[in-house]
């Protein structure tokens, strides 16, 4: 994962995404441009979310993340000067955000490997099997990032691909639409216990048991 430092402002700065905010008119639609680059001491194995939970944080803030790099193996500081490729890489990230910005947002995409991760509208490399989701909807495999639905595919050479469904899109974090739902599901949920007084009722009394356990001390 990302070290903590990072994953301090991630969880700090959710109180301010960007969908609500625009849900409820407080702010403006965002128009944003990111990439994003992971530097760690090992092999991708033991790294394996730390993309992904930096990609989530910036599709909550409303950036279209147009590349991603995850550099490998340079454990020390400053040790990836010794591989050029991997400078390389990042120069052309850079390059990768400028030509996006220059291009008008309805026109903007992805801008990295073509055959990056699993998921063909992230790029992430995070599925998982798909559960029921609110109001019923579900899929056979989930992309753990964008939400995509979809199910795996063998292709002609043997191998297997991650394809989206039809309407797999339907509540896809990477746009304002998509996590606009999500603000639904949580008013519906939310909402309608806070404006049930027998559910709250119910609760206030369950509740008092959990509040008096009193633990032996050492």
């Amino acid at each position: 994962m990302p070290s903590s430092l990072y994953l301090k402002f991630m969880h700090r700065n959710l109180a301010y995404e960007s969908a609500f905010l625009t849900k409820i008119g407080a702010i403006a639609p965002r128009d944003r441009v990111g990439a994003l680059i992971a530097v760690g001491g090992s092999s991708r194995s033991w790294q394996s979310l730390a993309l992904e939970c930096m990609q989530i944080t910036t599709v909550t803030n409303s950036f279209k993340v147009v590349d991603m790099y995850m550099a490998t193996m340079v454990p020390a500081p400053a040790q990836v000067l010794l591989h050029e490729e991997k400078l390389a890489r990042a120069r052309e990230i850079g390059a990768n955000v400028m030509k996006a910005l220059n291009t008008p947002p309805a026109e903007r995409k992805w801008l990295g490997e073509p055959d990056a991760g699993w998921c063909p509208n992230c790029h992430s490399n995070c599925l998982c099997l798909g559960e029921p989701q609110w109001k019923g909807l579900q899929y056979p495999i989930e992309c753990a990032v964008c939400g995509a639905g979809g199910d795996l595919e063998k292709t002609e050479d043997g191998k297997w691909k991650f394809v989206i469904a039809a309407n797999g899109l339907e509540r896809d974090r990477t746009t304002e639409e998509g996590r606009g739902v999500h603000c639904d599901e949580i008013a519906d949920t939310q909402g309608g216990f806070f404006m049930d007084p027998n559910k709250r009722a119910e609760v206030a009394e369950k509740v008092k048991k959990y509040k008096e356990i009193k633990f032996k001390g050492i």
